[in-house]
């Protein structure tokens, strides 16, 4: 197996590597600002300079149906630490995900092995379907941390930690502040685990 002083070597270089992958490529405005992007900024603008507490979110496909407003409040954090530059709302998604990883590895090398957290790890620093995830400041990608949350939770919950399915309803009402679609499913999911 992995060594108990190679873990941590090989858990930094996943995370470092991870963060640089998605950062510098991003750098000199590289990435993403459309319409959705545009919308956010604005109403981080009216969050930040304006001092206005917004109470809506992004709107869904369904017209007049918006999503929580704490994704403003999120990647308010970034447009405030970049003075306004679209690039730090991107920051905050990259870091994020960049933890959802080290979490992952964290979980697995706790549960299965330190050998299967490098390997899933490493696996993942390299997946083009987790990487495009961090790829631009989107509030569906919040979905990704959010469900690895809830999986983890209901993991323990079903072990015998019974407080965890209390917990475990937090990252679902996170997710109807970023995308209400994806969050019903998470939602059904967890109403399963809970009637098992």
């Amino acid at each position: 197996g992995v060594k108990k002083k190679l873990f941590p070597l090989l858990f930094g270089i996943i995370i470092i590597a991870a963060f640089f992958e998605r950062v510098i490529p991003s750098l000199n405005n590289n990435f993403y600002f459309t319409i959705d992007q545009g919308n956010d900024a604005v109403q981080v603008r009216e969050i930040i300079e304006r001092g206005q507490v917004l109470l809506k979110g992004p709107e869904t496909d369904i017209s007049g149906l918006h999503a929580g407003s704490l994704w403003y409040y999120f990647i308010a954090i970034g447009y405030k630490l970049s003075d306004g530059n679209p690039l730090g709302a991107l920051l905050v998604i990259i870091t994020l995900n960049v933890f959802t990883l080290g979490l992952i590895m964290w979980v697995v090398a706790k549960r299965v092995s330190k050998l299967w957290g490098i390997l899933i790890g490493t696996a993942l620093c390299v997946s083009w379907w987790f990487f495009d995830t961090a790829r631009y400041a989107f509030n569906p990608f919040l979905l990704v941390p959010l469900s690895f949350a809830l999986m983890f939770l209901l993991a323990d919950f079903a072990e015998g930690k019974k407080k965890n399915f209390a917990l475990a309803a937090i990252p679902i009402g996170l997710g109807f502040h970023v995308e209400i679609a994806g969050s019903m499913a998470l939602l059904l999911f967890y109403l399963l685990v809970g009637l098992w």
